[in-house]
């Protein structure tokens, strides 16, 4: 099941929708439209903040 999603999840990862926010997908017939793009890096970078601020507060280095 999962390695039947895998191809699908790619298009979810960074890199993908910073290409897909400018225009220029990696395959344009699965490319992510600019306005979704933008969501998906403001998702990751939200969950980067996030992770950070936990190993800020927890003390780890």
């Amino acid at each position: 099941m999962l390695l039947g999603a895998l191809p699908n999840l790619v298009w979810f990862l960074p890199h993908e929708a910073a290409l897909s926010l400018l225009g220029t997908p990696a395959d344009p017939a699965r490319a992510l439209g600019p306005s979704a793009g933008a969501l998906v890096l403001a998702a990751w970078a939200a969950l980067s903040v996030a992770t950070a601020w936990q190993v800020f507060l927890r003390g780890d280095s």
